[in-house]
């Protein structure tokens, strides 16, 4: 397991950045590689450390088990293994199964997994993330009339952002992928 740029562990961090992976361990009992990744800038880190933790951690408009399949599903438009991995078991620490997970990622309009809103919500991330210029008043206007608030919306297009943002950081630097979701799944 490699990083593409040096790193620093946890058990090597100096004080600034010490306080962020201790910050990051509260949140996740980890400090998840993707983090580790970007340790090099703590000055950086931080704020987005605490930025996660607002808009995913905290409960605002959306149901965390929302933000996290909204996370899942942007990583997987954009093929970040690491970010499909970590998302969808945190997904899976909200109630779903690996394999409801998996299903729900595949066929968003066939599955009876989620209700109406969480599917119009993955698709506005979908449309966020492969073409973001087809965003349009009108079809916010849209989103409200089919019963979608205010924070809803920013909420699922912060996400959708914040892992756009997220998938290329893991990827670019060479966040291996952890197995989560096999650490999350019961075992049989």
């Amino acid at each position: 397991m490699s990083f593409f740029i040096q790193t620093t562990a946890p058990e090597n961090a100096g004080e600034q950045l010490q306080n962020v992976y201790d910050t990051l361990s509260s949140m996740f009992q980890t400090v998840p590689k993707v983090f580790e990744a970007q340790g090099i800038r703590p000055d950086l880190l931080g704020p987005l450390v605490d930025y996660v933790n607002r808009l995913m951690i905290e409960t605002h408009a959306l149901p965390r088990s929302t933000k996290e399949l909204v996370a899942a599903y942007v990583s997987k438009l954009n093929a970040c293994a690491y970010c499909v991995d970590a998302h969808s078991a945190m997904a899976m620490a909200q109630g779903f199964t690996k394999n409801e997970v998996k299903t729900i990622l595949e066929d968003i309009d066939g599955t009876n997994l989620i209700d109406d809103k969480t599917k119009k919500l993955l698709r506005l991330a979908e449309t966020i993330t492969l073409h973001s210029y087809k965003i349009h008043e009108g079809r916010i206007q849209e989103l409200r009339d089919e019963g979608l608030t205010e924070e809803e919306l920013f909420e699922a297009i912060a996400v959708a952002a914040l892992f756009n943002f997220m998938d290329r950081m893991a990827d670019g630097l060479g966040a291996p992928v952890e197995g989560f979701q096999d650490m999350m799944a019961p075992a049989v």
